[in-house]
């Protein structure tokens, strides 16, 4: 059972390259299953990789942020 947003993606993308919706499926989950996760664990820690042209976050703003979540 595919949700119907996803569902609706991949059949878009099976007619605009005259394959099979099994095989758009197919190859959409194939890499799913081998993409590399969006941080390392350095010293257990996570380590988000970000662009070069992402803006760090200053110390101040991510006290700020914390505070909120509390």
């Amino acid at each position: 059972m595919l949700s119907d947003d996803v569902y609706v993606a991949a059949k878009r993308i099976a007619e605009s390259s005259g394959r099979s919706l099994g095989e758009v499926v197919s190859q959409l989950v194939r890499k799913g299953l081998v993409s590399e996760p969006s941080f390392n664990i350095e010293n257990g820690i996570p380590v988000f990789r970000v662009s070069a042209s992402d803006e760090p976050i200053p110390s101040n703003r991510a006290a700020e942020l914390l505070e909120t979540e509390q």
